[in-house]
């Protein structure tokens, strides 16, 4: 199961002292997708791995981390503020990760990263808003492949990244991308999980099929 503990976090812009909570466990009890996206029974835990404070609206997977550049970083914040029209009430959770990923980019984390919480934003973001979830997507592959490029060597790695990258640009709807990647993709470098699941990838591609497929479903598990 999922649980979290709560923590008292100060906020690393305005200095408040909030109730946060703390992932402590989670499971992927309900399958895992071709964009790797774990789904647990129980709580989502996507919903519970950022903090917001209350107070400013700071969000962050930790307000209590000091961002490099406080006065942009309230900049970012207020002017996210003003365009949900918001005074610091509950964000939706893309929302959240929205904003996020403005202060990440700021901050020059790795490019992995940004794409990481980018992706997040799409996949809580799908349900309700398709448009902004393809929106996120091909930002996650922007940065991602940003990430692709600084990596010179082949590797399981860089070969799992391009997987990643491929399967991006096709859920978001952008087959000639996804077409292009694959041609980059070493199979032999790939786990034979994900060498099997490429072969169904592939005929939803030329099908221009961009739905979601769980690896569950290509294993036969």
């Amino acid at each position: 199961m999922t649980t979290v503990m709560p923590v008292e976090k100060k906020c690393a812009l305005c200095g408040a002292l909030n109730e946060c909570y703390v992932l402590t466990s989670t499971n992927n009890f309900g399958g895992i997708d071709t964009e790797f996206r774990s789904y647990a029974v129980g709580m989502d835990p996507i919903a519970f791995s950022l903090q917001t404070c209350k107070t400013c609206g700071y969000t962050h997977y930790d307000i209590e981390k000091v961002p490099k550049n406080i006065a942009e970083t309230k900049e970012i914040v207020k002017n996210f503020l003003d365009l949900k029209n918001s005074d610091t009430k509950p964000f939706l959770i893309y929302e959240s990760y929205e904003m996020a990923v403005k202060i990440l980019i700021l901050d020059e984390v790795m490019p992995e990263n940004i794409a990481a919480t980018y992706l997040r934003a799409a996949w809580t973001a799908e349900d309700s808003n398709s448009a902004l979830a393809k929106k996120y997507r091909i930002e996650a592959a922007r940065f991602l492949s940003e990430g692709i490029s600084r990596s010179e060597k082949p590797s399981r790695r860089k070969t799992e990244q391009l997987f990643l990258l491929a399967e991006i640009y096709r859920r978001a709807g952008e087959f000639k991308l996804s077409e292009e990647i694959h041609d980059q993709i070493v199979i032999e470098d790939l786990h034979p999980d994900l060498q099997l699941a490429l072969i169904k990838i592939r005929e939803l591609l030329a099908n221009g099929d961009n739905r979601k497929l769980m690896l569950e479903e290509v294993l036969g598990r």
